[in-house]
């Protein structure tokens, strides 16, 4: 009996990545197998061609700094080297987002010791349009998301059976997310301090525990640290993006380019920014500033000197961006009324729902609860000075909303790791 409910259960979970993978290569087929829109996907394709073609990477992209190096070596490697073939690129990103809604199930079941729960968050996530929408396009967010769930799910796995190769693996997977997203630099003392928050082991194996994570980290980022500190004579972890995307995200050019109510003129005034704006303070800036860390020291200063001739306003807009990052329906100037509307309808209810799991959680774990509270506090902060779309929020808490959405009263407790629900019934 207890065989043929495990074999069932295998086969209900093959089951949902089956259709979350159906899902998302029809949603790539309706989109267009080679359609690209994204206006980042050109650099992370060129970036891919220059490591097949020459072995090297790029100093520069379409804006003054070079891309994150996770997905063009991604790309690079998923289709050996043949990043002109759009429709492959896309095809592997689905494959990765379809192992994303597996990592949900067994996150959901390692929390929860509930199959039932891992089941409908699993199956939430095959379906859900915006983990659906990440692979129809060549973008970040997807491969991101897979790595920020996988070194989450290894971490709580590992710190709780204390095992340690899982530990280097979690590491691993962090360092992986931070090289596709800088701000996956946050993983590093959040998962170090998940592990001593929601483990079991003795004081004394957590060193051999958070020193096995902090081993995996290093074996990945530290050849490109390595790589740029001897391209650039310059201590750089991922890239140089963080001047830039402070001025732009702080910006009062930017801000009131967001007041504007009609589409076509929010259109064009992105295009005069991004064409006209940008690329001339960036003149300016290669004038004085010569090397990677330098350019970005640069955009800070600038930034900077907003705040300081006006600091009421600098501030009203790091609230704004705030405000924006939770902001549960899409950009009304870039998509149309009834995309809008159903997109506020469809996150409002998950975070209304997952409001009411956090609060159930923190009845029963409320050392899981703070830390999970605490996590999506800490990427929150981060993004705001920075430019802030639904897009770059969407891979950090909805998975984990679809989770705690689906958690209930009972019996069980998290991270309880009793005998399986199988072998229990």
């Amino acid at each position: 009996m207890t065989i043929q409910i495990r074999k069932s259960g295998r086969l209900g979970v093959v089951s949902l990545a089956a259709v979350a993978l159906v899902v998302r290569l029809l949603a790539v087929y309706l989109v267009g197998p080679s359609h690209i829109k994204f206006g980042d996907a050109a650099d992370y394709l060129s970036a891919a061609r220059s490591l097949c073609s020459s072995g090297s990477y790029p100093d520069r992209s379409s804006l003054p700094f070079f891309r994150a190096p996770g997905l063009p070596f991604f790309i690079a490697g998923a289709t050996l080297c043949h990043p002109e073939k759009i429709w492959l690129v896309k095809v592997m990103l689905a494959l990765i987002d379809t192992m994303s809604v597996a990592m949900i199930f067994l996150l959901a079941k390692q929390l929860f010791q509930i199959r039932r729960i891992s089941c409908l968050s699993a199956g939430a996530a095959a379906i859900y349009p915006f983990f659906v929408i990440q692979v129809c396009d060549v973008q970040t967010e997807g491969l991101f998301m897979f790595l920020l769930l996988a070194g989450v799910w290894l971490t709580l796995k590992g710190s709780h059976g204390r095992h340690v190769f899982l530990m280097l693996l979690a590491g691993t997977c962090a360092a992986a997310a931070a090289l596709v997203r800088p701000v996956g630099l946050a993983l590093l003392p959040v998962l170090m301090v998940g592990s001593v928050t929601v483990g079991t082991a003795q004081k004394r194996a957590y060193v051999w525990l958070l020193a096995s994570f902090a081993i995996g980290w290093v074996i990945i980022l530290g050849p490109w640290v390595l790589r740029n500190a001897s391209r650039y004579h310059e201590l750089i972890l991922v890239n140089d993006a963080g001047g830039y995307a402070f001025w732009r995200g702080t910006s009062a050019e930017m801000h009131e380019i967001r007041r504007l109510d009609d589409p076509e003129a929010y259109s064009q005034a992105s295009i005069h920014f991004e064409t006209v704006t940008s690329p001339t303070i960036a003149r300016e800036i290669d004038k004085t500033a010569s090397t990677p860390l330098s350019r970005s020291r640069e955009w800070y200063r600038r930034s900077f000197e907003s705040l300081a001739e006006d600091p009421g306003a600098f501030g009203l807009r790091l609230l704004q961006n705030g405000l924006v990052y939770w902001r549960p329906w899409l950009n009304s100037q870039a998509y149309s009324n009834v995309v809008v509307v159903t997109s506020g309808l469809l996150t409002a209810s998950l975070d209304i729902f997952a409001l009411v799991g956090w609060c159930l959680l923190w009845r029963r774990n409320r050392s899981l609860a703070f830390w999970c509270a605490g996590t999506a506090i800490l990427f929150w902060i981060l993004q705001i000075p920075f430019q802030v779309v639904s897009r770059f929020r969407i891979p950090i808490t909805d998975p984990f909303l679809i989770i705690i959405a689906k958690r209930r009263p009972s019996s069980a407790s998290p991270l309880n790791h009793e005998p399986e629900l199988a072998a229990r019934v």
